[in-house]
């Protein structure tokens, strides 16, 4: 991860975009505006349709929460800032569409050294954004968290899962349950 996205990924909270670890869950294995939030395609592992900041740091993992299948995607930290990010490009969006992003996020070490975030972003690419909206947990149980945030003008949309950096242990996040909707106005 470059070090402007770093920064724009921890200002975003304080911008209060909407980021929560809200009783908010994603339901189901459909992803509304993004494909393959499960990270599985007939009870098999993919990460199919995601690009990784470094693609040796995510994998899949045969763990998930209840009901989303049998895999999830693992981004292990590298450093700080850290590579173990996915990002996807979302086109079927608007100027003004309110957006919600939830996931289930969980740490993978049992003492919750890690975790992750999810996020919106805004501009060009998701490594040089405008405008970043993300919320994150290190819970080592499943946590369902959520963002939302309103499209500008003139903008490309990305999703953005990231697990946590690290400058001395391990740090590994687990996704599933990605989804990407369009809210009524």
């Amino acid at each position: 991860m470059v070090p402007g996205l770093f920064v724009a990924l921890v200002s975003s909270f304080a911008l209060g975009c909407g980021g929560s670890t809200s009783p908010v869950a994603p339901q189901g294995q459909s992803g509304g505006l993004i494909q393959n939030g499960s990270f599985e395609h007939n009870g098999e592992p993919t990460l199919a349709g995601w690009a990784f900041g470094n693609s040796e740091l995510a994998s899949s993992a045969r763990l998930a929460p209840s009901g989303e299948g049998a895999w999830s995607l693992r981004l292990d930290a590298d450093w700080a800032p850290t590579l173990g990010f996915a990002y996807a490009k979302v086109t079927d969006v608007r100027p003004g569409d309110r957006l919600r992003l939830s996931a289930f996020v969980r740490a993978v070490q049992p003492n919750g050294d890690g975790g992750g975030i999810i996020a919106i972003v805004f501009g060009d690419s998701p490594m040089s954004p405008d405008q970043v909206c993300g919320a994150g947990t290190s819970e080592s149980t499943w946590t369902p968290v959520s963002v939302e945030a309103l499209v500008p003008e003139g903008k490309t949309v990305w999703v953005l899962l990231s697990s946590l950096h690290t400058e001395v242990t391990q740090r590994s996040g687990l996704f599933d349950g990605v989804q990407l909707v369009r809210l009524e106005p």
